[in-house]
Formats: C-alpha cells, structure tokens, sequence
C-alpha cells in the first residue's frame, strides 16, 4: 500500500511538473577541419556584446567568456590568452508560435504551446590597436521548445531535421526533454558553435601569417596598459572613498588610461626589441606630470607581453630599457628592449675595493644587455639575493665598471671598482 501511493504521489508530482521538449540545431559558416581545433597561440574573448542572441536566459557578461569558450575548445581559448573582442555587425531574428501559450491556457494545459526560434549573426572579431587582421564568424541558430502541463504531447515535437541558412559549415544538434519552462534556443549548442568558428578563423589567421608578432604585441601590450590603469584606478577610487568622496572605480580607471598605442613594432629577428609610437588618449600634449606613469606604465606592459609569450622564463629576471624615448607634440616614440638580467655571483676584495659579478643574460642581448649593467651596475651588486664571495661591499660607495667578458651559457662577466 505505501509504495502503491507513493507511485501516486511520483506520478502527479511529474504531471504538474509538465512536459518539455526542445531542439536546437546551431550552424557556423567555417570549414570542418574537426572536432577540436589547435592553434600556435591562446586567446581570450574579453567582451561578447549582443549577448541576447543566445538566449534569454544566457546572461554572458556575468561569466567568463574566456572559461567558457575553452570548455569547448581548449587549445585555442584561456584566460591568459591574447585579448581580443567580438562585436555583432549584422543580425535576424524570426520567432513563431507565442500565440500557443494563449491556446494552452484556454484548454488547461492540455494542448502544448508550439515555439520556434531562429536567430542569426555576423561577428567581427577585433584585435587592439592599429593594422591589425580582418575576419567574421557567421552563426546561424533554430530553436523549437514545446510543453504541456497535463499530458506528454511535446515529446512528439522537433523530431525532425531543421536545415540551417547555410549547410557548407559545422553543424551541432541538441535536445532535451525536461519539466519546466524554457528557451527555445539552447545556450550552451549556440555558444559552442561559435567557438568552433572563432577557433576556425584564428587558425586561418595565424597559417596565412596576418597573425603576427605585431598583432600579439600590440593586443597585449595594449590589455597590459588597460589592466594598469585599472589597478591604479581601483586604488585612487579606494582612497577617494577614505575621505568621504562617492567614485567610481572604472570612471576614474579611465582617467588614469592617458595614452594609447599607435604602433608597435618587432624589429626583425629581435622579439624583444620593440619600436613604439604612443599618443595622449585625450588628443592633448603630455604633461611632465604624467611623465613617469606613463614610462612605469608601458614598461609594465611590454613586460607582461613577453613573459606571457615566453613562459619558460622567470618573469622576475625580466627588465624593460629604453635606449630611445622621445617626447613632443602629444605623442612618445622611442624603442624598448626587454632583457633577461638574472645576477648569479659576485666577488669581492675590500682591500684594492675591486670586484667581479657574473650575470646571466638572454640569449643575442649582448649589446643591449650590456649597456643595461653598466647603467645600474650599483642596484645589480647589492641585490639581496646575490651570493657574495670574499668581503662585504662598502655601504653606499659610488661603482665604476671595468672590462667585460663573455663565457658559455650567455654569463657575462662584469669587473668594478668602488670609491
């Protein structure tokens, strides 16, 4: 008797609860070239405008676009990836069948509502800065959702193909059969298909070269800026704050974003020396007042750049120089040297205040790498984390360098003398 009424009980719980079918066939307009794409570098979507194409219920600018897009294609997607954005330039939206639920309502529930959706865009997708590569993903999705709250008539439903705008491209099919009410057009079948596009399009950018390291560069170079006035906004807002000021964080994260890239050039052979031109975001001259955040800031950003590109090196090793910085007319134009400067020992004899420190440096920077030492020679020797063979060095002595030696494994070897 108690299992006989708690199949009673189950059966008008899952009656209540109704019936749901829905399908989703999504289509992206790229070759086929397999299940999951693998391309040279990573890549992250910082920004997915138009979100309500996926769904009413997709809300994509409360999650990570980065960590969503790589559940679908991990070899192209990460959180640490290149930045780039998606903006829609072109879309179609046809629904039919809201009426139904009029229907269903007159008989009970009885009779199923009948929805279909279908929904089409073209993304651009945008690198930052300036001569950067050209490209769309076409998506086009069809969605059908039925549901009766008395009786299972939505199982009959979307059993049938639905061919999209388009059949040259990568198709993927979806349905589900569930109580409750919901979108005809499934989020997560929508979503995947794009990813495969925009995984697609970056491979082919990269094969035909349009990808490059000044594409790379620039992206980076560019977020970097972006993140540091942000951190530095963030900052500035939470002090305003101590005092009694209402502020936000993002408006004055823009205050502090005073310039932005115009160029920025690899020099051929050289992926560490780069060729930039920045100009005040504002269109104003740059004041001297800026002078220092704005160096501080770049270099950050042309630090993070390189690292992110060569991760087998130890970021702290790294030192940004500029062997030409020029400053006028709204704009800075100059060159910057990324330099692996990594201090192994140091040797030294109070009695003649001579001594010897021997640097690793990367590999092809002899000159650049040099010309950095001999500059902050007195910061590399009294580094903490140098072992010091023989005397202490005298505190707050002047240094002077002497003669130079190259060794095996990129060490150079440094002589200097105190007073």
């Amino acid at each position: 008797m108690k299992e006989l009424f708690s199949g009673i009980l189950i059966f008008i719980i899952a009656v209540m609860a109704g019936c749901r079918h829905a399908r989703t066939v999504a289509a992206v307009k790229v070759s086929d070239i397999g299940e999951f794409i693998e391309t040279k570098n990573k890549y992250r979507v910082l920004r997915l405008n138009e979100a309500p194409f996926f769904g009413k219920y997709f809300m994509w600018e409360k999650m990570n676009p980065g960590r969503m897009l790589a559940s679908f294609q991990p070899n192209v997607f990460s959180d640490d990836g290149i930045p780039l954005t998606l903006r829609r330039i072109d879309s179609q939206t046809d629904a039919f069948g809201d009426w139904t639920r009029i229907v269903s309502c007159m008989s009970g529930g009885i009779l199923p509502t009948f929805e279909t959706s279908h929904r089409h865009g073209i993304w651009a997708i945008e690198f930052g800065g300036g001569k950067t590569p050209k490209t769309t993903v076409e998506v086009c999705a069809h969605g059908g959702e039925s549901f009766s709250m008395f009786m299972p008539w939505p199982i009959l439903f979307f059993n049938w193909g639905c061919d999209p705008c388009f059949t040259d491209g990568r198709t993927y099919i979806s349905h589900s059969y569930d109580p409750g009410f919901g979108c005809p057009i499934d989020s997560q079948t929508a979503v995947k298909a794009l990813a495969y596009g925009i995984a697609v399009r970056l491979k082919d950018l990269e094969d035909s070269g349009e990808i490059d390291e000044y594409v790379v560069a620039n992206a980076r170079s560019i977020q970097a800026l972006k993140d540091t006035a942000e951190g530095r906004g963030k900052y500035k807002a939470a002090e305003l704050r101590k005092l009694g000021r209402i502020v936000d964080a993002q408006n004055v994260a823009e205050e502090e974003s005073k310039v932005e890239v115009v160029t920025l050039d690899c020099e051929a052979g050289r992926d560490f020396a780069y060729r930039f031109v920045l100009q005040s975001r504002a269109g104003t001259s740059i004041s001297l007042s800026d002078y220092n955040d704005i160096r501080s800031s770049f270099r950050n950003a042309i630090r993070s750049h390189y690292a992110a590109n060569h991760p087998n090196l130890n970021p702290r090793s790294l030192v940004v120089d500029y062997p030409e910085w020029a400053l006028g007319g709204g704009r800075i134009t100059g060159k910057a040297v990324v330099l692996m400067i990594s201090a192994e020992s140091l040797s030294y004899n109070s009695s003649s205040r001579t001594g010897r420190i021997a640097v690793r440096i990367g590999a092809n920077q002899f000159e650049e790498a040099r010309r950095w030492i001999r500059k902050n020679i007195e910061s590399i020797a009294t580094g903490s984390n140098i072992k010091v063979e023989g005397d202490a060095l005298p505190f707050g002595a002047r240094f002077y360098t002497g003669r130079e030696l190259i060794k095996e494994n990129d060490m150079l070897e440094v002589e200097f003398k105190t007073e």
